[in-house]
This record gives structure tokens, sequence and C-alpha cells, in this order.
């Protein structure tokens, strides 16, 4: 059995009728019961059409995306900015694809033909010229 003194059991004794106290006071605020009240339909409700809560959840995301946004739970802040940023029903969610860029080599007269910035033979460029060089030798494709 473990020892324990006395002086610890009346610490804790006085920390449970302190809680006791406030608990009290919690149950006795008309906003929480109001809160309480919506809490116990909105289960009841959940219950009677067999729907999970993340379901409501998303449901709720999805309509008011700018006052879930506003809420402190970065999860629901995530769903909110991603229901608010995907397109409208019958729009197409699929990005363009890349032009492609030409870069020509002024001291080489290399060409690389590229989608995307992060080829080798450019990062090669970029580190022997610079960056700013980069920017002035490249076009689009036609």
């Amino acid at each position: 059995m473990a020892r324990t003194s006395v002086g610890e059991y009346y610490t804790k004794r006085k920390l449970v009728d302190q809680l006791q106290r406030e608990l009290e006071e919690l149950e006795k605020s008309d906003a929480l019961k109001s809160k309480l009240q919506v809490e116990g339909d909105l289960k009841a409700m959940l219950a009677k059409y067999s729907v999970e809560p993340q379901d409501l959840v998303d449901a709720l995301v999805a309509l008011y995306p700018d006052d879930v946004a506003l809420t402190s739970s970065p999860k629901l802040a995530k769903r909110a900015s991603k229901a608010a940023s995907s397109p409208a029903r019958g729009k197409s969610s699929v990005t363009p694809p890349r032009k492609e860029k030409i870069f020509t080599n002024p001291h080489t007269s290399e060409t690389i033909v590229t989608k995307g910035s992060n080829h080798r033979v450019l990062n090669e460029w970029r580190r022997q010229y610079g960056q700013a060089a980069l920017d002035n030798w490249w076009a689009y494709t036609d």
C-alpha cells in the first residue's frame, strides 16, 4: 500500500471541494443549460438520421466556411479553407498544365526545354550565373 501523508489528503480534499463548488455554479448557468440542451438535441438528431458527427461537421464547414475558419481549431480551419477554395459544382478543379519554357544560355548556346524550374542543368546555371541572369534567358514555347 502506498504511503500518503495526511497533508496530501487534505490538500486534495480541498481541491475536490473547490471543483465541486465551481461545477455547481456552472450547472446554475442558463447559457450552459441552453448549450447542453442543444448538444442533447443534436445527439438525438444524429442518432435518428444515422449520421456520423464528422459528416455533420463537413456539411457545416461546406455551408459556412467563413464562420468555421475563424475558430481556434486548426483542423476545422483547414477544412473550411479547403471548402472555400474548392470550385462550385459543375466546374472543373483540374489546374491547367504548365507551359513549357525554353532556356537558352547565351554563353554556351545550350538550350533546355522544361515545364518546371527544378531542372538539373538549370540548377547548375543558377549556381554559376545567378537567378537574376536566368530570369532573362527564358521564353515560353508556342
